[in-house]
């Protein structure tokens, strides 16, 4: 989940790297990016993780209703070593 991320790389911070809002839909592009100082299926690797994720969200009357994120697991993995790991 998305505090075992926050708990391994405690330093991430997001950039919004693109946009589109259709009606009551809002579809955005971020960038993480920090240093995975933190344990996650094994110890910190210390490397720096550069990860993407889209996000998706239903707003009605300023208000977030709905929301989906897909982050690239895959990235997260291999960046904090867990797939070397795995052999």
């Amino acid at each position: 989940a998305i505090r075992d991320v926050h708990a391994a790389v405690p330093d991430m911070h997001f950039t919004i790297e693109d946009s589109v809002v259709d009606g009551d839909r809002v579809w955005v592009r971020v960038r993480g990016r920090g240093t995975n100082t933190g344990a996650f299926f094994g110890p910190p690797s210390g490397q720096p993780v550069d990860i993407t994720v889209f996000d998706q969200a239903r707003v009605v009357d300023g208000q977030i209703v709905e929301h989906w994120g897909v982050p690239d697991r895959f990235a997260l993995l291999a960046q904090t070593g867990v797939l070397a790991r795995l052999g």
